[in-house]
């Protein structure tokens, strides 16, 4: 950016979010550069949206004149992790990043990836009752049964859920462990292994919608979902990734379908105050009552309007 300064860019009109039956984003972006750099320089943006288009796609009113027609500076820019041409944010929000990330507080890591799902992994009503091992601590317990918790992701859900896969873990994964391919080359990675039971949250990495975190304990975690861990308040840490404000940085820093462990960790997080554990605890505790109201769940007991 120092060596380059976008002196003025223009977001053309996309076609997506609506103009598109996949609701895929479509777009183009011109710009016009300067090879050198120019101090406080701020080069004006203007953002067109499909609904500011007409049939053809060529903008009703140019410029547009909408919440991100505004002017900023390219030195902005690099204050933000990543330095994305994040043009509309607020100076309250690039001054945030002073503030400690998440990633002072919370391990946020990939789990285990079997390598081989149609052998070691299986939904749980697959396998005999007894050979599960629920409420398992640690490794060190997994000698007494074979199948496991395994968090490996899903779609769109908050708070708790998608407990249904497990995973032949017995005797502390030790075929998984020592499986090799054809050239005698560890085929498996289980990965982070000291945090596998231990209570701490969950996402599903590539998604559609937005982010959403849920409660995990007694469990492996990987695949398609990745583990947070964290000696703070675990409870108040879920109640901000699940709210709006992290939403808001996430799209901020890597507005894609992927929820990179690097940009998550790169949100500024100053801590939960008193009231928000219960209350987050509340969340997870409705949404496990409603998860377990269905026969997927191994908590089942009955149907609520039995």
């Amino acid at each position: 950016l120092r060596e380059h300064t976008i002196i003025n860019a223009i977001h053309m009109p996309y076609l997506g979010k609506g103009g598109t039956s996949l609701g895929i984003n479509f777009g183009t972006v011109a710009f016009a550069c300067a090879t050198q750099f120019v101090e406080n320089y701020a080069g004006q943006y203007d953002c067109i949206r499909y609904f500011e288009t007409d049939d053809e796609g060529v903008p009703l009113h140019f410029p547009t004149v909408n919440e991100r027609y505004k002017a900023a500076s390219a030195q902005n820019f690099t204050k933000i992790p990543g330095a994305p041409v994040a043009y509309w944010v607020s100076n309250t929000v690039i001054n945030s990043f002073v503030l400690p990330a998440l990633g002072h507080i919370v391990n946020a890591v990939k789990g285990l990836d079997t390598c081989d799902n149609e052998q070691f992994v299986r939904c749980w009503e697959e396998v005999p009752y007894q050979e599960l091992g629920l409420n398992i601590d640690d490794t060190s317990n997994t000698y007494h049964a074979k199948w496991y918790p395994y968090s490996k992701g899903g779609g769109f859900r908050k708070w708790y859920g998608f407990n249904e896969m497990v995973v032949n873990w017995h005797n502390d994964g030790s075929v998984l462990r020592n499986l090799r391919d054809s050239s005698g080359r560890i085929k498996s990675r289980p990965q982070n292994t000291r945090f596998y039971f231990k209570e701490g949250l969950t996402w599903s990495s590539v998604t559609s919608y937005k982010l959403s975190l849920r409660y995990i304990n007694h469990a492996i975690f990987g695949g398609g979902g990745s583990g947070m861990f964290t000696r703070e308040d675990i409870y108040a840490l879920l109640a901000f990734l699940n709210s709006a404000v992290s939403d808001y940085y996430l799209r901020l820093l890597n507005p894609t379908i992927n929820f990179l462990v690097g940009d998550i960790l790169s949100i500024p997080y100053v801590g939960g105050t008193e009231n928000v554990n219960p209350l987050s605890r509340k969340c997870v505790n409705l949404s496990q009552e409603d998860y377990d109201s269905y026969e997927t769940s191994w908590d089942f007991k009955k149907h609520p309007l039995i």
